[in-house]
């Protein structure tokens, strides 16, 4: 079947609808890629979708496949989440994520007075700057943390968490949400919008994208398949990085960037969703993923530490920049 935007949220609106027959549902919204000019990447795309319940659901998250390639990815929350509204101004994940919502399911009004309370002052400075330097004083404490790990997959996964959320330092001044398959690429238009450039060299730097070539990077597939299909069989799902579901979308993802022309932009979500399963596999495992990562450059810990630390010091100071051109008040440290 030929996929289309219009199919996509055919099936969103059917699974939203199905969700009159749970009176404690109180509201289904969609985000995510759905909501984007161009969601799909390689031909497939995800569904992202959120319940709010009255009370605590079943499970926390579930995926559904509708077809193969493409799923529901769907969380499920509780209501004292939203609750009271105008705190979600502040956070950069799930207030950015409600801003831009579309209710597809909201009987009670639940969810538009909860939207219409964030979006209010949503991208007031003050606000923006709250959001930026939470995440800025979280990404500090995150890297001090990095220092006392001596697994190298636990320190490679911490460490691409890490530039995920300090990428978004920046981004959360417009509300933005940075879609991880699409991470570098989203990241790349971002700097340019804030005129910053040399944002994307250093990002590429430390995730050593210099240290290999686009060949070397598709090379790797053949073992990531490997490995992402091993931890499928060795462990329960329950991870949403490692799911049957996701494979296909992973796959033809990584592959379209491949073929892009900067196709290093592959290198995150390959990496990141290789770590994810290496973490579920015995070190008799690792070979491969050990190889390819130090190629990059990641056992050389010291240099991601004092690499991320400029990193991070360059984004604090553009956003004391950023925050004095527009009048905050800089009142927030991460050490204090």
């Amino acid at each position: 079947m030929r996929i289309t935007p219009q199919k996509l949220w055919a099936w969103a609106r059917r699974f939203a609808q199905e969700q009159r027959a749970q009176p404690e549902v109180l509201s289904v919204y969609l985000s995510g890629s759905l909501l984007s000019r161009s969601p799909l990447l390689g031909g497939l795309t995800d569904i992202d979708l959120v319940c709010i319940w009255n009370r605590a659901p079943r499970l926390p998250h579930e995926i559904r496949e509708v077809q193969p390639g493409i799923h529901l990815d769907i969380r499920h929350y509780t209501r004292d989440r939203f609750e009271p509204a105008r705190r979600l101004r502040a956070d950069p994940w799930l207030g950015a994520e409600v801003f831009a919502a579309h209710p597809l399911l909201d009987p009670h009004h639940f969810f538009d007075r909860v939207q219409a309370s964030v979006r209010s002052h949503f991208h007031d400075p003050e606000v923006a700057s709250r959001r930026a330097f939470a995440l800025l004083n979280q990404a500090r404490e995150d890297w001090m943390s990095l220092a006392t790990l001596q697994d190298l997959p636990v320190f490679v996964e911490r460490g691409l968490r890490l530039l995920y959320h300090a990428a978004h330092i920046p981004a959360t001044l417009r509300g933005y949400i940075l879609p991880p398959r699409r991470f570098l690429q989203a990241f790349s238009v971002l700097a340019q919008m804030f005129r910053q450039s040399n944002w994307v060299g250093t990002l590429f730097q430390l995730l050593g994208a210099p240290h290999i070539s686009p060949e070397q990077l598709s090379a790797w597939l053949s073992a990531w398949e490997t490995d992402y299909d091993l931890a499928l069989r060795t462990q329960p799902v329950g991870d949403p990085v490692l799911h049957p579901a996701r494979k296909n979308y992973y796959t033809q993802g990584i592959q379209a960037l491949l073929q892009d022309s900067t196709p290093l932009q592959a290198l995150y979500p390959l990496l990141w969703t290789w770590t994810r399963a290496i973490l579920r596999l015995p070190q008799e495992k690792r070979a491969a993923w050990e190889d390819a990562v130090h190629a990059l450059g990641w056992h050389q810990r010291e240099d991601f530490l004092q690499g991320t630390d400029a990193w991070l010091d360059t984004l604090e100071t553009f956003l004391e920049g950023w925050a004095r051109e527009y009048g905050v008040e800089i009142t927030t440290s991460w050490m204090e």
